[in-house]
């Protein structure tokens, strides 16, 4: 008995030294009212699916960032608003941005990783649709609906300080064409980039040394050589892509890509500009992957077979050594790894 704890502690620090870093996501709980109590035993009011996910989820659950190492451990609670979602480390890691509100009124806030300092950054929109990080942390890039318009995006730059903002020209580069530099420079999609790409093609996945994108057209998961299609003006779908509900994000070293296939978490690795060695990681319906620092790594939340609730799972990226480091009853959603 004794030696089975000692090692099962052994093996939990172990886990905890190689991986390092913090996790940080959104717990959503049934509310402990009469509407939260239906809605954990799946019984909804007109309007709100079985997942328990609507527009009016707020009148249900309650939403909230935490932290916690990817061992498990120290699990710390950031806001208690009961409406924030999406959070996002900053790349060095001392920032966490995050929506706040529900669909119709949400805000962009920032907090440090412990969570104090918080600070809204962007009022009330429609909706907020993406965000991205500056290589430096100094600024965020957003996607907004505002409340104002009927389907038109708008692109913002926001500074962490909340001091400057800055609205981008265009509409349809606000889908996830606008993108950072190395430098930490907004740059604009190349002329010759959106016409050459199927029409259906939206909110690229740039690798970070904006060599390659990544988007999803009729159902697959497509790449594009960015310099290459400027300089030929033509892309051509193959007949090798796979197929694709969502991407969720490049490994760091932007060799590898992470994304949904029917609802299993898989990866893909870039080789001579195709989408090659394809591995169904989760072997099991998953969703919110994101890889680890170093690549070395990916969490993803799943339902685990014997409750309802979806909990973390950490694994390597050919699908081996899985580990579950949350036993709950409700759900991780929103994962991102710093």
């Amino acid at each position: 008995m004794k030696r089975g704890v000692i090692l099962s502690f052994l093996a939990m620090w172990f886990i905890s030294t190689a991986l390092g870093g913090d996790l940080v996501f959104t717990i959503r709980k049934p509310l402990n009212n009469l509407r939260g109590f239906k809605a954990s035993i799946g019984v909804y009011s007109s309007g709100v699916g079985p997942s328990g996910v609507s527009r009016r989820w707020w009148e249900f659950f309650s939403q909230n960032i935490f932290t916690m190492n990817s061992d498990g451990t120290e699990l710390r609670q950031l806001t208690d608003d009961n409406i924030s979602i999406f959070p996002k480390w900053s790349p060095d890691g001392r920032y966490i941005a995050y929506i706040s509100g529900p669909e119709g009124n949400q805000e962009l806030w920032v907090m440090r990783g412990d969570g104090s300092g918080k600070r809204r950054l962007l009022g009330k929109q429609e909706r907020i649709n993406y965000l991205w990080w500056s290589p430096k942390s100094d600024q965020i890039l957003v996607s907004v609906k505002p409340k104002r318009t009927v389907d038109l995006l708008e692109g913002w730059v926001v500074s962490v300080n909340g001091e400057d903002r800055k609205r981008m020209g265009s509409s349809e580069w606000a889908k996830g064409w606008n993108h950072w530099s190395e430098d930490g420079r907004i740059l604009n999609p190349h002329p010759r980039l959106i016409p050459t790409l199927p029409k259906d093609a939206a909110w690229p996945f740039w690798t970070w040394d904006n060599k390659y994108i990544a988007f999803i057209t009729s159902g697959v998961l497509a790449l594009a050589d960015v310099k290459g299609v400027i300089a030929s003006g033509r892309w051509v779908l193959g007949r090798d892509e796979p197929p694709c509900d969502e991407i969720y994000e490049w490994s760091p070293d932007g060799r590898r890509i992470l994304f949904s296939a029917r609802g299993y978490v898989c990866t893909a690795e870039v080789v001579k500009g195709r989408l090659k060695n394809l591995t169904n990681v989760s072997r099991r319906k998953a969703a919110y992957a994101t890889w680890n620092g170093d690549g070395t790594k990916i969490a993803y939340v799943a339902r685990p077979g014997d409750r309802e609730s979806l909990e973390i799972f950490i694994v390597n990226p050919d699908g081996s050594d899985q580990v579950r480091i949350t036993n709950t009853n409700y759900d991780h959603l929103y994962l991102d790894w710093k």
